[in-house]
């Protein structure tokens, strides 16, 4: 017996499709066999004696109902689930094809849920839910050290890499990099571009090839060998016109030649979507940066199969306690393994939740707005839809045409929504905060077209299946003999007020949301950021590393360029500082006090902010001298080193004290490195002559830290990149050509980099608070857009259908208040019960907005209260334009239509 070429059900399954194909073929087929049977029965009939009339109604009697016949042979070909789908599908389409209204009503208010929800699923999906672009993604780590009295991770210094790359087995490939830039010149103008300097092993450990030619090899590690230079996309594609002849070719690179060896693929954004071009991590012979004492390395590994990131923490942990055991200087004393993932994007996570949370709730609202246009339409089809039930229509087979043409608004709103998304995600990436993840790689794409697809089909059944159900369930007779006059019913009226109680509810939880980010974001704007912003233009100046090692040449540099610039005339003041607020460039140091004893050991140290900076930084950028004096020409390098502290330094270190006087040095107590500094050695002593007002260096939304301001001039010490600062005696934008010239003509391969005025960094710093404020009230204004047409609708519909009750009323004397009142207590009372749920809904939900307001408390008694007067009042006024109409009824014309 030889068996069948495929399985019965697959055999069913493609019967039915053929089937169904053919089904207009098959029709006809059918109706000539049915015509056939009947001629040859009458035939018969007529040589059996009888007439041509009556042999034709012998032979339809005999064959019986023709369209019983057709049913049971559609029934046995198995397509007459789809064929009924197919034509409730049409009659859907012809229904609301014959109410425009309607259905653009409901076709964008669907448009604009949906859009908006899928605009956000594709952010997160983009953000959170997609694998990083590198093979096996969960495999990949980032790997922090833990130093003596910190609890925070830091970065690692570059010989505790080396141990950790030389001996941590539970890695594939560890890899090591910092972020930086380089100063190219191309085209014989110099400039800047966003750069990492990387081992070989950070590529391996990405397991991401060139596009063309290769990355670093390990020998490229060693100074002197370290002359290449590896392209992004980007950069071939801009600055060197995609020239298939790059590989082998040489560009400056701060001053010195390098070869280009590699040209990474265009979807190649490690380890942040600005960096243009890699460099080897290479240092000369004795650099100060080669030491335990700077940590600003941050590392990359692969892990080896089988191998957690928690088994691969306590195996560097182990190596850190060696290292801490066998050299006192190291500050290290553990490890912390993250998932690479969790890196990358684990700042933003709580954020995009309660950003989906939102629109979740935006969702909510739109479901709940149709839902009631539809019941609202469906109470005028009880005739209709009782009279199909009349003539033999199940109460499932009438929901599933009504779920039909819920499926079909919800495919059609769909479709236009992924029009609005589609704005919406370019919108985004053009206005979202520039430090957001992975936002770039932000499209629509399969997996949110599927995501789409499936809100799509939740939503129809979510506005469809309960009007459905509610709108099939009443008494048939009754409902027929209602006539044109049934247009609702009590338990319509019901579900159209739960509705709209659900719509404000859920609003005023938005509206709450929104209240506290807008009220974060003018704290934010209140902020005293410890400097005057208008006026000052600022720009970054990467220095050659060559440049960079030799401190009299930098500060030669300096003194030099700020000559040039103060003999500006559209310039007042200007300085230069190794680390500008909102800008960047934060040094850590270690901090010892001679006014006290030392600490008992190194976990006991403390730790400040550093920034070497001109005599003219105070003024330039007008932060305020609260006691003590400023800088001045006395301060010479040849002079008693002196510094400046910041308010917050002198609260942690003198409270209730002036520290004015006291003597510091910027490391730790010299007897617990005495073995490891030449004899004699000691850290160079500062004199605090004075506390300055506290500066937000991070950002405007974080406290400020401990800092110690020294002179360039005064220190041996030199940093990576220095920041220029001007104050203009004008518009400071005007200032800027001048700038550029007076660099041109101290360092003409040197470029003025991101150049921005303080009033431009300071929007910037509020930028991620203003994108999901912005977001958030957006989604809010919209809900309450869409809560206030159904509060209109519920009291629409009560006097649509109680038109002959209220001209009664009227005619037998009820004043216009009377009136007003009866409507708009219909109208506005569930919208108020909802909104005493919302309160208690939003403050439920309080405690998930702690992580993202600024100086206001989740359960802030004024933004609930102010969110809830305005939602009540929109609902009063949204039920009182149909009261208003309601009380101005002719009752002779009414109760004469009746």
């Amino acid at each position: 017996m030889s068996r069948p070429l495929l399985p019965g059900w697959l055999a069913d399954l493609l019967g039915r499709a053929r089937a169904l194909v053919r089904r207009p073929a098959m029709e006809r087929e059918l109706s000539e066999e049915i015509r056939f049977h009947l001629e040859m029965e009458t035939e018969a009939n007529i040589r059996r004696g009888m007439t041509p009339d009556a042999a034709r109604r012998a032979a339809a009697l005999a064959f019986g109902p023709v369209e019983r016949a057709r049913e049971e042979h559609r029934d046995a070909r198995g397509t007459r689930l789809l064929e009924d789908a197919a034509a409730d599908l049409r009659w859907a389409r012809r229904w609301l094809a014959h109410r425009p209204g309607f259905t653009v009503a409901v076709v964008l208010t669907l448009a604009l849920g949906i859009g908006g929800t899928t605009a956000v699923v594709c952010v997160v999906d983009g953000v959170l839910l997609r694998p990083l672009p590198y093979p096996e993604p969960d495999r990949l780590v980032a790997v922090w050290s833990l130093a003596r009295g910190e609890t925070e991770p830091w970065a690692s210094s570059p010989p505790d890499f080396r141990i950790f790359r030389e001996r941590a087995s539970g890695f594939e490939r560890l890899g090591g990099y910092y972020l930086g830039a380089a100063n190219l010149v191309i085209g014989g103008e110099p400039v800047r571009l966003a750069a990492a300097n990387a081992t070989a092993g950070t590529f391996e450990a990405l397991a991401v090839p060139a596009a063309m030619g290769r990355t670093f090899r390990a020998e490229e590690e060693t100074s002197g060998q370290d002359r290449v230079v590896v392209l992004s996309d980007g950069t071939w594609r801009r600055w060197f016109g995609a020239r298939s002849d790059i590989i082998g070719s040489t560009v400056t690179v701060d001053g010195a030649p390098h070869t280009v060896i590699g040209v990474m693929p265009a979807s190649f954004r490690f380890p942040e979507r600005t960096a243009e071009l890699w460099l080897p991590m290479a240092f000369p012979p004795g650099d100060v940066l080669d030491t335990r004492g700077n940590y600003f390395v941050s590392i990359i590994g692969r892990l080896r199969p089988g191998v957690s990131a928690e088994g691969a923490e306590r195996e560097l942990g182990t190596l850190a306690a060696g290292i801490a055991a066998d050299e006192p200087q190291a500050t290290i004393r553990g490890a912390h393994v993250v998932p690479l993932h969790e890196q990358t994007v684990g700042a933003t996570r709580r954020p995009l939740q309660l950003l989906l949370g939102g629109t979740g709730l935006l969702l909510a609202i739109t479901c709940a707005n149709v839902a009631g246009l539809v019941l609202a339409r469906g109470a005028a089809r009880g005739r209709e839809l009782a009279l199909r039930a009349g003539l033999g229509a199940t109460r499932g087979r009438l929901v599933r045409q009504l779920v039909t043409e819920g499926l079909l608004l919800s495919a059609a709103g769909s479709a236009a929504g992924l029009a609005v998304a589609w704005g919406a995600v370019r919108l985004l990436r053009t206005l979202g905060p520039q430090d957001l993840p992975r936002l770039d790689e932000v499209a629509l794409d399969g997996r949110v077209l599927v995501a789409t697809a499936l809100i799509s089909a939740a939503t129809g059944l979510g506005f469809a299946l309960l009007p459905a159900l509610r709108l099939t369930g009443g008494d048939t007779h009754e409902n027929l003999q209602g006539g044109a006059r049934q247009t609702g019913t009590a338990g319509h009226q019901r579900l159209g007020r739960l509705l709209v109680g659900g719509q404000v509810a859920l609003t005023l939880v938005l509206l709450v949301g929104a209240g506290l980010l807008l009220r974060s974001l003018l704290a934010l704007t209140q902020v005293d950021p410890g400097f005057r912003s208008s006026g000052v233009v600022t720009a970054s100046l990467p220095l050659r590393h060559d440049t960079a090692a030799d401190a009299p040449g930098t500060w030669r540099f300096a003194d030099e360029l700020l000559e040039r610039v103060q003999a500006l005339p559209e310039v007042e003041t200007a300085a230069l500082t190794s680390g500008l607020s909102l800008r960047g460039g934060g040094w850590g140091k270690m901090v010892s006090f001679a006014d006290r004893p030392p600490p008992a050991s190194r976990d006991q140290v403390s730790t400040v902010g550093y920034r070497l900076v001109s005599p003219e930084y105070f003024r330039t950028l007008g932060v305020r001298l609260l006691s003590g004096r400023a800088f001045d020409p006395g301060d010479r390098a040849d002079a008693q080193p002196v510094a400046l502290i910041n308010r917050a330094m002198a609260r942690r270190f003198w409270p209730g004290r002036d520290p004015v006087g006291a003597t510091i040095w910027m490391g730790p107590p010299e007897a617990m490195v005495s073995t490891l500094l030449p004899a004699g050695f000691r850290f160079p002593r500062l004199t605090v002559i004075g506390v300055v007002a506290d500066e937000r260096f991070e950002s405007l939304d974080q406290p400020a830290e401990p800092e110690v301001y020294q002179l360039y001039a005064q220190s041996s010490e030199t940093p990576s990149a220095l920041y220029l600062a001007v104050r203009a005696r004008g518009e400071p934008t005007l200032v800027i050509p001048g700038l550029r010239a007076a660099l041109r003509e101290v360092d003409p391969t040197m470029p003025l980099a991101e150049v921005a005025t303080v009033r431009e960094l300071m929007r910037e710093s509020g930028a991620r608070r203003r994108f999901g404020a912005v977001l958030i009230s957006g989604f809010a204004a919209l809900a309450l857009a869409l809560a206030l047409v159904g509060v209109y609708g519920v009291a629409a519909q009560f006097v649509a259908q109680r038109r002959r009750e209220l001209a009664i009323r009227i005619a037998l004397g009820a004043e216009v208040r009377q009136i007003v009142r009866l409507v708009v207590r219909e109208g506005a009372g569930a919208g108020l019960v909802g909104g005493l749920v919302g309160i208690g809904a939003a403050l439920g939900l309080s405690g998930l907005m702690r992580a993202v307001v600024f100086e206001v408390r989740p359960s802030d008694p004024v933004t609930y209260a102010a969110c809830t007067v305005v939602l009540l009042a929109a609902v009063l006024l949204a039920a009182l334009l149909p009261a208003r109409r309601a009380a101005r009824l002719p009752p002779a014309s009414v109760l004469g239509s009746e």
